[in-house]
């Protein structure tokens, strides 16, 4: 499976970006649209719409819809940050846990009202998140990864804000500088790392037998990208070789994210690495959630 970005959108007209804000609130039976619902149903992000009309409000008023804003008082949001670190088990809330958890979408409101997200965090009594996670790159190569095959196409910008994704569009475009430059940058490393793995497996000797060239590819993944066969863990590169050779689907059942977005998919060692298997190509398939659940410490031809 070869990577491959969609057109950017800077360059579809206002006609065809506000047709299909139209044709959405007809196909849904409403006659405005909050942001989260067109994100959902539109083949736009709605981040996209009001960079270009200069606002979500605007964008209402230009395809003919009416114009909605619920206001939020002081009180109610600092309520709801309340709420949520209550929720959640924590005594800070973070910009990515408000976008997942709350019933208020436009998380900008708070940092707007109170001067900044810090300012309302301490206004509601709770502790300022201790700098955040800082993610590798790895980590946000393999969140990527994982709500790209959740999707089975490449993700708006609006839908890393929502489970699976552990990361939001803003952490993406702070770290590559844009959230459309780090797609290029994941692109970019997936689409290296097959064609080593092809230009790898070209140039081994017709002469070594089959069971020779897989040890080989095996010695070659491992060395190439840090791994080891006597490590549980799975790095990004031979994660995306697992995924790609099973066709993103679990080789048990067939089932898959593109098609039913309640499927995770793990990858599993066959042999299972508590009873000496080792984290080789050979050693290693997709399987969903509910097959590497059932099948647990065994092995099971």
């Amino acid at each position: 499976m070869k990577y491959e970005l969609t057109p950017l959108n800077r360059n579809v007209p206002d006609e065809e970006l506000l047709s299909d804000l139209k044709k959405v609130a007809k196909k849904l039976g409403k006659e405005s649209l909050p942001r989260a619902e067109y994100d959902k149903h539109g083949r736009f992000s709605e981040g996209t719409l009001r960079k270009r009309f200069g606002g979500w409000l605007t964008a209402l008023e230009r395809a003919g819809l009416k114009k909605t804003r619920i206001y939020w008082t002081n009180e109610q949001l600092i309520d709801e940050l309340k709420r949520l670190a209550a929720l959640l088990g924590k005594t800070y809330v973070t910009v990515d846990d408000f976008r997942k958890n709350s019933k208020i979408s436009n998380d900008v409101t708070i940092g707007r009202r109170f001067g900044s997200w810090t300012k309302a965090i301490k206004k509601a009594g709770l502790d300022v998140s201790p700098m955040g996670h800082r993610y590798t790159e790895e980590d946000y190569f393999n969140n990527l990864l994982d709500v790209w095959t959740y999707y089975g196409r490449q993700p708006a910008c609006g839908e890393m804000s929502k489970l699976p994704s552990k990361i939001g569009h803003h952490s993406y475009a702070h770290r590559f500088g844009t959230w459309r430059k780090a797609l290029e940058a994941f692109v970019a490393r997936m689409n290296k790392d097959e064609a080593d793995l092809n230009k790898d497996a070209k140039e081994e000797s017709p002469a070594i037998n089959q069971s020779k060239n897989v040890e080989n590819t095996d010695k070659m993944l491992s060395k190439e990208y840090g791994l080891s066969e006597d490590k549980r863990g799975i790095g990004l590169s031979l994660r995306y070789k697992i995924l790609n050779r099973d066709k993103f689907k679990c080789v048990k059942c067939g089932a898959s994210p593109a098609t039913d977005h309640n499927c995770r998919l793990h990858i599993d060692h066959i042999v299972p690495f508590s009873k000496g298997g080792k984290t080789v190509l050979e050693n290693l398939q997709t399987l969903c959630e509910e097959c590497n659940l059932g099948k647990g410490d065994r092995h099971i031809e």
